[in-house]
This record gives C-alpha cells, sequence and structure tokens, in this order.
C-alpha cells in the first residue's frame, strides 16, 4: 500500500496538523490521504470490501431505526 499527501483543484499538497485521541490508548483522528495499491488485484479486493461494507452499513442502519421495508421521502 502507498500513502500520499491530497492535493486542492490547483494541485497544491493540502497541510494539515496531526491530532490524536486521548484517553488509557492513542490513536490519530481522520485526516486527508490517498490510499493505493501496487497491485490491481489488492486495488480491486479493497473497492469489493469497500462496496460490502457500505452495503452492511446501510441495511444495519435501516434495521437500527426502523426503516426496514418504509418509504422514507427524506422529509418531516
Amino acid at each position: 500500500m502507498e500513502f500520499s499527501s491530497v492535493e486542492d483543484d490547483q494541485g497544491k499538497v493540502i497541510e494539515f496538523t496531526p491530532q490524536f485521541t486521548t484517553g488509557l490508548t492513542h490513536s490519530s483522528m481522520v485526516f486527508p490521504c490517498n490510499i493505493s495499491s501496487h497491485s490491481r488485484t489488492h486495488s480491486e479486493l479493497v473497492n469489493v470490501f469497500d462496496g460490502l461494507w457500505a452495503s452492511y452499513l446501510a441495511a444495519w442502519l435501516r434495521t437500527t431505526l426502523g426503516l426496514e421495508g418504509k418509504k422514507h421521502s427524506g422529509r418531516k
């Protein structure tokens, strides 16, 4: 895997200040970066997994929020 900086519309690298969680353990907060694979096969697997995860998460949210089988217009 290769990690690289994110660029804006003009091609300028977006600078950021790393931030970390506090507490018993420390981990980095979300930060802008590009992640790519050197292998086309690995890249395709990542895309498949990402799609499966998104489908699972959407189904879980529908079930958890009680929206399963209901039409929802997004308006109150």
